[in-house]
């Protein structure tokens, strides 16, 4: 479905179901008896966007380490099934997906999955998304003892319900990553505090797992790139362009003719490769830098990986530039260099979480335009704050990066 199509929904039918579902929440925990607080089955619900279950990673890490006897699930969209697979911190048997295609197919799935999880009889639910209506109905209908996620309190708009035993107030200047930890923490806080986290953290190598290629896995991606190019020097620097953003918000998108700029000074000036990449819905985009280019040490290889393919071409490559979206974020899980250009969004909640990070951002007055108080949905035509980036400075850290 297109995502403004699921905001609509999610708007006009979300909202009064809510309301509905919360007075009968009400009225029900009135002449409910008390159960025992226990946390043996804990379910995340996190329905999009994978650099979003990148940076939930270390908070799951965090949990299986504090809690080894608890068994975790998982459930999301389909679409971002392989990055939870690929990162490996939730055993396979205990995802669970809905299909987000098209109407019917996400109605079908909610209905099955719903009915799956509550034969699980889960203890401990805990929705991180950020005000979405669909993932507070989802939490109501599964059912457990304590339903833990972002409130909105006393801000106007974003009503979710009032299905959650355990309110934690989301903190909009610190990054998604303690966001999450703190929903985490709430397990063992009491559910008289009212907001939730009334503490603060020490966090010290707060990174997502990392993900190693072996040998064999590298030395596929190198032939692969031989096929394109039979010239190709694995010893030559590699540099990654992200030139796409996820359809969720195209506004973060650096223009096209500065990848393009940017390719053509990185050929003309080192001797290294530069390799684009995407999926297939953005070949079109990555052609025309290719076609730009016009040089065979460009190579376009748009849609020609899967995820963990992705990841061994990170594990063989010294820098990725990219727009804030999934692949600097898949990245943290490797050593690559990666430059991240910010623009509607801030770097101080998404900046990947990586100890080679470089953050370029035109810090504008309107920026972020875009946040969980708004649904992702900006009135900007104009990304002037991603223009503003320079090519003549991305290059510069580039070459600082490959130095």
């Amino acid at each position: 479905m297109h995502v403004d199509f699921m905001r609509i929904v999610d708007r006009h039918m979300g909202v009064p179901l809510c309301y509905c579902f919360s007075i009968i929440y009400s009225i029900i925990r009135f002449f409910k008896i008390k159960q025992e607080n226990r946390i043996d089955k804990i379910l995340f619900i996190q329905l999009s966007e994978m650099g979003s279950a990148v940076s939930l990673a270390p908070s799951i890490m965090y949990l299986k380490k504090n809690h080894p006897r608890t068994e975790i699930y998982y459930l999301m969209f389909k679409e971002i099934l392989e990055i939870v697979e690929v990162m490996g911190i939730v055993d396979c048997k205990n995802l669970f997906t809905i299909r987000s295609r098209s109407f019917l197919l996400m109605c079908t799935d909610t209905l099955k999955v719903v009915w799956q999880l509550r034969r699980k009889r889960i203890d401990v639910i805990i929705d991180i998304e950020l005000f979405s209506r669909f993932s507070a109905l989802l939490s109501y209908l599964i059912g457990a003892n304590d339903v833990i996620g972002f409130n909105k309190f006393h801000m106007e708009g974003l009503y979710k319900g009032n299905f959650q035993t355990k309110k934690v107030l989301y903190n909009h200047t610190r990054h998604i990553a303690f966001n999450f930890l703190a929903c985490v923490h709430a397990i063992d806080a009491s559910r008289d505090e009212v907001p939730l986290l009334k503490r603060n953290f020490e966090l010290k190598n707060f990174y997502p797992p990392p993900i190693s290629s072996d040998r064999e896995s590298k030395n596929k991606m190198i032939e692969r790139i031989k096929l394109i190019n039979p010239d190709f020097d694995e010893d030559k620097k590699i540099i990654i362009l992200n030139p796409n953003a996820s359809k969720l918000l195209p506004l973060r998108r650096w223009p096209l003719k500065n990848y393009s700029e940017l390719a053509k000074n990185l050929i003309r000036y080192t001797s290294g490769y530069v390799i684009i990449t995407g999926t297939k819905e953005e070949q079109k985009d990555t052609k025309i830098i290719y076609d730009e280019v016009g040089d065979k040490r460009c190579i376009d290889f748009a849609g020609k990986t899967t995820l963990k393919e992705l990841i061994d071409l990170y594990n063989i490559a010294d820098v990725l530039v990219s727009n804030d979206s999934g692949p600097p974020n898949f990245a943290a899980h490797t050593s690559i260099k990666i430059i991240v250009l910010f623009g509607p969004e801030t770097p101080l909640c998404y900046t990947p979480l990586s100890k080679n990070v470089t953050v370029m951002y035109a810090d504008f007055m309107c920026s972020p335009c875009v946040s969980a108080y708004n649904h992702r949905k900006s009135a900007c035509l104009d990304n002037k704050c991603m223009q503003a980036i320079t090519v003549e400075n991305v290059y510069k850290e580039v070459i600082k990066a490959i130095s």
